[in-house]
């Protein structure tokens, strides 16, 4: 059976429960999924989340910013200007953690959070036909050489 994952009424739900979820992790309060309606494997997910608080607490807590800002290797920073997970604008927090020459950032278009190309739509990221794009491998690999020498 489908999750209804395109079904409006749906989405608005479950965008509901992740606010009351995150709100309830911040606050250390009890969450009740049931008013949602939600089917079982996404309320299961969300619970997931919510019965690992302490590590969730943590992780929407993170500034990835002021922890990289800790770093004393160097860094590389790849971003996909297709990436719904990390904006652009984050990638340029991230590189301005840094000291200039301590890092590097290279920005991608068209190329999503695991480092494949959409083609201007969202895509699978388990799709076995699409690949990291050979620009992505060849920044990385040069990256690595220079860094190594």
């Amino acid at each position: 059976m489908a999750l209804g994952l395109f079904d409006e009424s749906l989405i608005k739900r479950v965008e509901n429960a992740l606010d009351e979820m995150y709100q309830a992790i911040l606050r250390d309060e009890d969450l009740n999924l049931s008013s949602y309606q939600l089917p079982v494997k996404i309320e299961q997910l969300l619970l997931s989340f919510y019965y690992q608080r302490d590590l969730a607490r943590e992780w929407l807590l993170a500034d990835p910013a002021k922890t990289l800002s800790k770093v004393s290797v160097p860094v590389l920073i790849i971003q996909g200007t297709a990436d719904i997970q990390v904006e652009v604008d984050d990638a340029l927090l991230l590189a301005a953690a840094l000291p200039e020459g301590q890092r590097e950032l290279f920005i991608f278009d068209d190329v999503d959070h695991i480092l494949k190309k959409t083609y201007g739509q969202p895509l699978s990221y388990v799709d076995p036909d699409r690949s990291v794009e050979p620009e992505i491998l060849e920044t990385i690999a040069d990256w690595i050489l220079r860094m190594s020498e």
